[in-house]
């Protein structure tokens, strides 16, 4: 049963960083409302504390983050001029980029921030070592110390130099950028501008990089340094379904067999078995069903993040009636039941397990069937409390896309008590 607690306040801040613009948010005045009752031209703002115009203030379109030991390192992307007008941005064939900028537009620069503070995280500085080569609409992944930025699908770019690398690694204890391997779907490497190679997604699981790129799933060995081609289907893969890269999840930081997801069309928990077995899944639809019924086109923008032990968050974003960027952000709970360390039914085939959509569940293969005894009945192995949820406006500031990177800060700031803009 769902149990809704408007009066939990969880101190912090969700940072979300779209192509354009980075947010704020106060986690403290996330609130519990029915997105139903909102039509698109009264939907609230987020309660941002800070918002901040990346574009406007001369840094590039596109650009990725992570957090790391107290900064926020802003990755990439790519410089329009400064008289493009914000719509062009989000016109590929239209945007005119600075070509005296990185790489004909391209940016192989970091800005980097500390996070020391409400006003510092906007005070940006070029980190001193820039990438070896621009990385456009840039995806990140942290092993053991080291980053590693893989290029995306450029919004705008479209000059094909092989003497930039797609794919290289940055060490902060020695400051240094390394090039390593194109991947073997950048191979040629004007693969990178076509739909069918499009990156997707990308997960780390110990010091395995998978990364989704069209309907394949490819991984890289950071010892080795060996890109893999692993195939459409789930099935030969060594690791659960769940950590592969088309989903958006984090371990639950109290339990560590229990996985939260989240995909285009779903939200859900999956149970781990530490031997090896195949993944038992439980839908979390008290958290998700009120994204899931509003007219949303769906897109893959999102993240899992973990805010305390057994409390998790999710932001999902995607497009209202086609037209208006949206975002709908969740806190909830999870506990995991007394049954669930005992032996539940599971599927025999990795490739086959379900992964719950809506009221259904979903098998790799995108074919939704029927709900059944694939997922864990009596109630699941999770009790779920929702805290907050409710649908927000990200276009109460301007024109947006739904792509996002985001980061939660357990901070309490001198100056975080401020009234939200928007």
């Amino acid at each position: 049963m769902e149990t809704l607690e408007s009066e939990k306040k969880r101190d912090g801040v969700l940072l979300v960083a779209t192509p354009i613009r980075l947010l704020a948010i106060d986690m403290g005045r996330l609130k519990v409302f029915n997105p139903m009752e909102y039509g698109k031209s009264r939907m609230p703002a987020p309660p941002v504390l800070k918002e901040f115009n990346l574009v406007e203030k001369g840094l590039p379109f596109g650009m990725r983050f992570f957090v790391w030991e107290s900064k926020l390192y802003m990755v990439g992307g790519e410089k329009p001029l400064e008289e493009v007008p914000a719509k062009e941005l989000f016109f590929p064939i239209n945007c005119r980029l600075d070509e005296s900028f990185g790489a004909g537009g391209a940016s192989p620069y970091i800005y980097v921030s500390d996070i020391t503070s409400l006003d510092s995280i906007t005070d940006f500085h070029k980190l001193s070592t820039p990438m070896l080569g621009p990385k456009p609409n840039p995806f990140i992944g942290v092993v053991e110390g080291k980053i590693y930025v893989l290029s995306g699908k450029p919004y705008h770019y479209r000059k094909d130099d092989p003497q930039f690398p797609t794919f290289e690694v940055y060490d902060p204890s020695v400051g240094e950028w390394e090039a390593l391997p194109d991947p073997p779907f950048y191979n040629p490497r004007s693969s990178m501008y076509e739909m069918k190679y499009v990156v997707d997604g990308l997960s780390v699981v110990g010091s395995t990089i998978y990364v989704k790129s069209g309907r394949s799933n490819y991984s890289y060995d950071v010892n080795t340094k060996i890109w893999n081609s692993l195939g459409w289907s789930a099935c030969g893969i060594s690791i659960p379904l769940p950590l592969l890269p088309r989903f958006k999840g984090k371990f639950v930081p109290a339990y560590d067999d229990i996985f939260v997801g989240l995909s285009r069309r779903s939200l859900f928990a999956a149970l781990i078995p530490r031997d090896g077995s195949p993944p038992t899944y439980q839908s979390l639809t008290e958290v998700f069903g009120d994204y899931f019924y509003r007219d949303i086109e769906h897109t893959s923008g999102g993240a899992v993040l973990e805010l305390d032990e057994k409390e998790m968050c999710i932001i999902k974003t995607g497009w209202l009636l086609g037209s208006r960027t949206v975002a709908y952000i969740a806190t909830f709970r999870v506990e995991k039941l007394p049954s669930s360390d005992q032996d539940l039914p599971l599927n025999n085939c990795q490739c086959c397990s379900p992964v719950p959509v809506h009221g259904q569940v979903q098998r790799p293969g995108y074919w939704p069937v029927p709900l059944c005894d694939q997922l864990v009945p009596d109630g699941g192995f999770l009790s779920v409390t929702c805290l907050t949820k409710g649908l927000y406006d990200l276009e109460a500031w301007g024109i947006d896309v739904p792509t996002v990177s985001c980061a939660y800060l357990p901070v309490m700031w001198d100056d975080f008590f401020l009234e939200a803009v928007g």
